[in-house]
């Protein structure tokens, strides 16, 4: 019993120096987002989208324009007063190719419409907001989320602005922030407002590796009608940009298809976080890794679905259980696919569903020491998830920093490894399966 009580008040002084450290992280991070997005290279993955709007607005292809070498004509004048009389108006050194969908690539040429310096920053205040309403989100996907305590909703929302893919995100101008918001918005919404559910989803694919598991749970979960939704927006999403430019779809979803080609072979030297990146690059092993990791996932992930919700279920409602189901689905498309480090803060998941089951010891079928064993490793993993890579250049050389970030996104990996492990092994101590139901707290 003493054990057991000093054990509890060790607990609660670990979750208070997470929260401590994980509040100077967020305060720093933000301070990084508003600095790095300020300098000359910042915000370099928003600006291919910023200047394929400028041939949106002229009437060409975005995608053969970058494939033929073109330029916009100029002058070009924007709304907030700037006019570039004079080529280049893409920024030096910065990317130049849109990598996703007619819909997202439509959605953010209307920065085009402003110069380069706010557009950016207005892209980061987009950014800003939708980093701080994810974790309400995420939140709200728990069953009863809205009763969660004070603490653990501090430590949700701490650790998402604190994690180094929330940091990348905002300082590189991706648009992880939106497709997550969007696939979570379709989960809230999927029995309220199914045209509502699938635009969402429908926008949220055009980044198909991030978006890939809530279609495939809907998939599975037979939501046909949200499924056909969502990928009749991106065909309306096609046709309106080809409207627009004057060329045909099948030309415009070539482009993209060459697009998506020459972005997985520009980025084989990148800094990755996907299974393949723990072998050496060539060879087939990375591939038998990938298709065998598959295989065991899939395989357990069906069993438990086979012995739990062999009777169909489709309802309003959704179990403990298949929140499980929706994490696994997210870790796995983080290890299989190509992802670079900006997209592991879709963690959230495995996070928020770790620090809720553990205010709630009815959920799991979990021994006393197999609690403090997951308390101890969702802490190490958010340590791991967080740290400030760039502080080690103020300590190593410059020549050792590209063998730290190597290290740093190994770690990454094994962690997000280890989290699909777990993930799994808590779906199979969930109590009562698919029985144990509560409403999504919408």
């Amino acid at each position: 019993m003493k054990a057991h009580v000093e054990l509890k008040y060790l607990r609660q002084i670990i979750i208070g120096l997470c929260l401590v450290t994980m509040l100077l992280l967020s305060i720093r991070h933000v301070v990084n987002m508003l600095t790095n997005t300020c300098a000359v290279d910042g915000a370099g993955d928003f600006h291919a989208y910023w200047y394929a709007g400028h041939f949106i607005r002229q009437g060409s292809d975005p995608y053969q324009a970058f494939f033929a070498g073109e330029t916009p004509s100029v002058p070009v004048k924007y709304l907030d007063g700037v006019v570039t009389e004079a080529l280049p108006i893409a920024q030096p050194k910065l990317p130049r190719s849109p990598a996703y969908t007619a819909p997202m690539v439509l959605l953010l040429s209307v920065f085009s419409l402003v110069s380069w310096p706010l557009a950016k920053m207005l892209w980061l205040a987009c950014n800003l907001i939708l980093m701080s309403t994810t974790p309400w989100l995420v939140i709200r996907l728990l069953p009863d989320g809205n009763k969660l305590g004070v603490v653990p909703k501090l430590l949700v929302f701490l650790t998402f602005f604190g994690l180094i893919g929330t940091r990348n995100t905002a300082q590189h101008g991706q648009v992880t922030f939106l497709v997550f918001a969007l696939t979570l918005g379709s989960l809230l919404t999927v029995d309220k407002n199914w045209l509502a559910s699938g635009m969402m989803l429908g926008l949220a694919i055009s980044k198909y590796s991030l978006a890939l598991p809530v279609f495939l749970f809907f998939l599975y979960e037979r939501k046909y009608r949200i499924i056909a939704t969502s990928l009749a927006f991106q065909v309306f999403g096609f046709l309106t940009l080809s409207f627009l430019v004057g060329d045909s779809p099948v030309s415009l979803l070539e482009g993209c298809f060459d697009m998506l080609l020459f972005h997985a072979s520009k980025n084989t030297g990148s800094v990755v976080i996907h299974l393949a990146s723990l072998f050496p690059r060539g060879g087939i092993l990375p591939v038998l890794t990938v298709l065998a990791g598959t295989l065991i996932v899939w395989g357990l992930l069906g069993l438990w679905l086979w012995r739990f919700d062999n009777q169909r279920v489709r309802t309003s409602t959704i179990s403990f259980g298949k929140l499980h189901v929706v994490t696994i689905l997210t870790l796995w498309t983080l290890l299989v696919a190509y992802h670079r480090p900006y997209d592991t803060s879709v963690v959230l998941l495995f996070i928020a569903l770790v620090v809720y089951g553990l205010g709630k010891p009815e959920l799991w079928h979990l021994s006393w020491w197999q609690k403090n064993f997951l308390a101890v490793f969702l802490v190490v993993s958010i340590f791991v998830m967080s740290l400030p890579g760039d502080v080690m250049g103020r300590i190593l050389p410059r020549s050792m920093m590209p063998v730290w970030f190597r290290i740093l996104y190994t770690l990454l990996t094994v962690t997000l490894v280890l989290m699909l492990g777990v993930s799994i092994w808590l779906l199979y101590q969930v109590r009562g399966g698919l029985k144990q139901v509560t409403q999504w707290s919408v």
